[in-house]
């Protein structure tokens, strides 16, 4: 019989914790994806300022609409180890990814929404934009920490019996 609540390792609790990981990884991937190969490939232009500013108005608004649920999705397969495990470990990786929505609210969405407002073909909001992406790229990289201690904090806490 499946627990729903204990330590007992069954199928449930090794599925929903092998999905967290996932999760957390793809998550972790992701950002990191962004850091090391997305955001030195919009230095390659002649025109770098004008490029940031049409990638950015090409790439962002769909990213967003796959990222903001898919974070939503990590934290709750986390909270159900949490939940179902009775591990304390698993508070760790929720944390870590819980504290990505409000830094992303808070310090990223002010330099999204100025992003989002220029005007491509306009040289002031490209060289504007040029600046603002670079600032983009230097918040999105502690989000790329976070998430990466997030993926490993899941991997232990995935490995560990502590309560």
């Amino acid at each position: 019989m499946l627990s729903i609540k204990g330590r007992n390792h069954d199928m449930l609790t090794a599925a929903l914790e092998g999905t967290a990981v996932l999760l957390a990884g793809i998550t972790s991937g992701t950002a990191f994806y962004i850091t090391a190969v997305e955001n030195p490939a919009r230095n390659n232009d002649e025109n770098p300022d004008a490029f940031k500013l049409r990638m950015w108005h090409q790439l962002f608004p769909r990213a967003a609409g796959f990222l903001k649920p898919f974070g939503m999705v990590v934290n709750a397969a986390i909270g159900g180890c949490i939940y179902q495990t009775g591990n304390k470990a698993w508070w760790i990786p929720f944390g870590l990814f819980a504290a990505m929505g409000p830094f992303t609210v808070f310090a990223i969405t002010p330099t999204n929404d100025k992003i989002l407002a220029l005007k491509e073909g306009n040289a002031k909001d490209e060289k504007e934009a040029g600046k603002l992406v670079e600032d983009w790229a230097t918040l999105h990289n502690v989000r790329t920490a976070i998430s990466t201690f997030g993926f490993i904090g899941a991997i232990v806490a995935a490995m560990t019996e502590y309560q």
